[in-house]
Formats: structure tokens, sequence, C-alpha cells
């Protein structure tokens, strides 16, 4: 019996010893693991951090790239604009030349760099030739001055550079890859002075041309004008050219001024186009101009003039006006000119032949 007692209490005393070992191990392992599992919070804390870190440094390199960056393109500009103001010509054309390549690698500065062309095409400039001043001064018992000549001839090649800038990025009429394009952009040139401007075969954007005057030979000819276009008190000193042009918008001439050749063949008016109290002089064309349905042609008081040359017979064009619409020729001064109005057609009545 002793010896059971002795086996059964060594049996139960290596019972507890194996327990104790075994909660030892078990809590040595809980330990190990919470110890693993605070590393690993810590390590994710630290990766967390560090990203976060990192992401910072990110976005303040970033912003401050764009600082830098938005300072650059500020101080191009500044610079550009102060050439623009420069006495000297040469400095005009570089200042025009750093704002073309300014907005060719800035597209968010497009429009801007436009509109400062534009204005600077709207500030006063006396197109008179060295001829026109020297009749005048001749006139007037005056002297001629050949530096005032000599600096309205630069003045007129700053003036063309800017324009060829404006042309040049204008999207070209149904090409595929235009690089140079910067989009139907709008234009402002109200009261500017303007020198053998061409956008041919080009896209316009909104533009606004009231009071503009175009020297030289002017062409729209296949021109797109995608917004409104006005060219209302307008003057074309000289040729003016709309062949084969296009306005998808309302199309004002209200009160221009055609003084020499001018020509709507072709020409296509998709929207509103008002002549109201337009005056053509020399030799018109509008031939198969075209009015869609939809549109709205105002022609009110509108007056041709023809003044025959030497030699030359008065030429009767066959415009295709909208029905109800025709011309007459209302007089013919002692100099030959014709007076001619478009307008509507009344109906006929007994007696005297139809007015317009």
């Amino acid at each position: 019996m002793s010896t059971g007692v002795l086996l059964g209490g060594a049996g139960i005393f290596t019972l507890y010893v194996t327990a104790r070992r075994q909660h030892t191990q078990e809590l040595e392992l809980a330990q190990r693991e919470a110890a693993h599992n605070h590393t690993v919070t810590a390590f994710e804390h630290t990766v967390a951090d560090t990203e976060k870190s990192r992401k910072l440094a990110e976005r303040i390199a970033d912003s401050n790239e764009r600082d830098a960056a938005a300072r650059r393109v500020t101080e191009l500009f500044a610079k550009a604009v102060e050439q623009l103001g420069s006495t000297a010509a040469a400095v005009r054309l570089g200042g025009l030349y750093a704002l073309d390549r300014l907005a060719q690698t800035n597209e968010d500065q497009r429009q801007t760099v436009i509109n400062v062309i534009c204005a600077y095409l709207r500030m006063p400039y006396d197109a008179r030739t060295p001829l026109d001043l020297r009749r005048q001064l001749e006139t007037e018992g005056g002297v001629k001055q050949r530096g005032d000549d000599r600096v309205r001839r630069e003045e007129k090649q700053v003036r063309l550079a800017a324009q060829r800038i404006l042309v040049e990025h204008m999207p070209t009429r149904g090409a595929a890859d235009q690089p140079a394009s910067w989009g139907t952009f709008t234009l402002n040139l109200t009261g500017a002075v303007l020198f053998e401007l061409d956008p041919d075969g080009r896209e316009v954007g909104p533009a606004q041309f009231r009071d503009a005057t175009f020297h030289g030979f002017t062409s729209f000819r296949s021109t797109v004008f995608t917004g409104p276009a006005e060219f209302n008190v307008a003057t074309f000193a000289n040729h003016a050219m709309f062949h084969g042009a296009e306005f998808l918008d309302a199309a004002d001439f209200y009160r221009t001024r055609f003084e020499s050749v001018h020509r709507f063949r072709d020409s296509t008016f998709r929207s509103k186009a008002r002549f109201d109290h337009a005056i053509f002089e020399g030799d018109t064309d509008l031939h198969t101009a075209h009015v869609t349905d939809d549109a709205r042609l105002s022609l009110k008081d509108t007056t041709l003039r023809f003044t025959p040359g030497p030699g030359s017979e008065w030429r009767v064009v066959d415009p295709q006006y909208p029905a109800g619409w025709g011309v007459k020729l209302t007089e013919t001064d002692s100099e030959g000119t014709r007076f001619v109005t478009i307008g509507r057609v009344r109906p006929a009545r007994p007696g005297p032949e139809a007015t317009t």
C-alpha cells in the first residue's frame, strides 16, 4: 500500500510538473506571440508613417515644382509683355515669339497669350503709307519725316508677325494631325488695324472684328467660323475674299464697308446673317452664296455701288437671295457710279413698277 501510495503521489507530482511546464510554455509562447504581434504592429505603423511621410514629401515636392513652374511661367510672361512695350521693333518681335513658345508648351496659358496678342493689335496705329503722308504734308506745307516712316514700317512688320502667330495656331479645316493647333480659340480684335490677314482654310472660333480696318489682300477663303463672327462697322479698304467661307453661327456685317473687290462666292450662312446698312463698292460677287433653310438673312438698306473703269461695263451678278429678295438700281451719278440697293421685293402694283 505504501508503495502504491508512493507511486500514485509520484504520478500526481509528475502530472503537476508536466502541467506547470506546459502552462509555462504556453505563457512563454503567448508572450512571444504578443511580442511578435507588437513588433509586426510597430513595423506596420512604421511603414504607414513612412508612406505618409513619403506621400507628404511627394506632395510638397509637387507643390514646389508647380510653384516653381508657375513662377517661371509668370516671369517669362511678364518679361515677354515687357518686351512688347519696348520702343525697338526687334525687341517687340522677340516678345511676341517668346509668348508663342510659352503658349505652345503651356496649354493653360494659350488663351491668355492670345488675349495679349489681340490687345497689342488693338493698340492705335497709323496705317497711312509714306505716299499718303507726303501728299498730306505737301498739302499742309509741312516737312516729310523719314524717321516716322521707318518706325511705321517696322511696327507694321511686328503686327504682321502677331497676325501670323494667331493664324498659324488656328486648326486647319479637315486636317487630322495638327501639332501646332491651339484649338478654336476666341479672338477679340475690336478696332484693330490689320494687314493682309489670311486665315485661309482655317477654323476660327468666336471672333470680334467690330470697327476693325483691314488693309491689303484680306482672305477668308474656305474659312469655317465655328462661333459668332462680328464684322459690324468694320472697313475692308482693299480686297476682301470670302470664297467658300462657312458661317456656322451668327455672321454680323452691320454697317460694314467694302471699298474694293469683295467675293462671297460659294459662301454658306447657316445661322443669322446681318448685312443691314452695309456698303459694297467696286466689284461685287455674291454668286452662289448660299443661305440654309433654317438661317435668317437681313439685308435692310444694304447698298452696292459700282464705278466702272475705262472700257469696262457694269456687271450684274446673279446672287442667290432668299425668296422675295432682289436688287434694284436706284440711281447713277455724274461720274457713272451706280447705286444699287438690296432689299425685299414688294408685290407689284398696277401702274408703277415694283419697288424695293
